[in-house]
């Protein structure tokens, strides 16, 4: 849902800049009688995979080498983000991702023309640390996460801000249970069951999940 309200938004974007609709952002009000550009835009699903998200990608600019995209926007998830980004990298295209947050998307060397409108998961995984050691007054905390690029990432942040922490303000023990999960792939959950099983049999009585809507679903 949140991926088609970010489309719908750009979309909505690209209408008011064409015309001149300052509606959202008044600077743009009026801007199509002063400046020639026009923006135009193509939509393609990922279906939250990197082969196809990939292979969509290369297909689009292998049909039109002579018309290259501007920029791109997307993807939704780090783990799709990840790879299209190294392509976009390549070609010298700019990509623009709403809400990718994998703090691996930071290296600037290996995604050069990368850039996000969301804060990475450094940030966030310090403000959750802080929230659970200084209001929850928690010494012990578990992290369910998906072994993706997201996942993965978001777990390593946790570690990392658990760890900056003065003596004594520390959560004493960060621990992660990962599975891996493929959306589509005969929906196989037996390494989630296996990680929740782990867990329940842990000493952690509250822990943290790292994946997205569709395997929350699971649950």
């Amino acid at each position: 849902i949140q991926a088609y309200a970010d489309m719908n938004g750009f979309i909505l974007g690209v209408h008011h800049f064409n015309n001149g609709i300052g509606a959202a952002v008044p600077q743009i009000e009026g801007i199509n009688k002063t400046c020639p550009i026009r923006l135009v835009h193509t939509n393609y699903d990922t279906e939250s995979s990197q082969t196809v998200a990939l292979d969509t990608f290369s297909r689009s600019f292998l049909e039109n080498p002579d018309q290259p995209p501007s920029a791109v926007f997307g993807a939704w998830q780090s783990a799709v983000s990840v790879p299209l980004a190294i392509l976009t990298g390549v070609l010298g295209i700019p990509q623009f991702s709403p809400l990718s947050t994998s703090t691996e998307l930071d290296d600037k060397v290996q995604y050069p023309l990368f850039s996000r409108l969301i804060p990475s998961d450094a940030g966030t995984a310090r403000a959750t640390v802080a929230y659970f050691r200084n209001r929850l007054d928690l010494s012990f905390l578990g992290v369910l996460y998906v072994n993706d690029a997201y996942g993965s990432a978001f777990h390593a942040a946790i570690q990392e801000a658990a760890a900056d922490r003065e003596e004594g303000d520390r959560i004493e023990e960060v621990k992660g249970y990962s599975f891996s999960y493929s959306e589509g792939v005969a929906d196989d959950t037996s390494e989630l069951e296996l990680a929740i099983k782990q867990l329940k049999e842990s000493r952690f009585r509250v822990f943290l999940v790292c994946f997205t809507v569709s395997i929350t679903i699971l649950l």
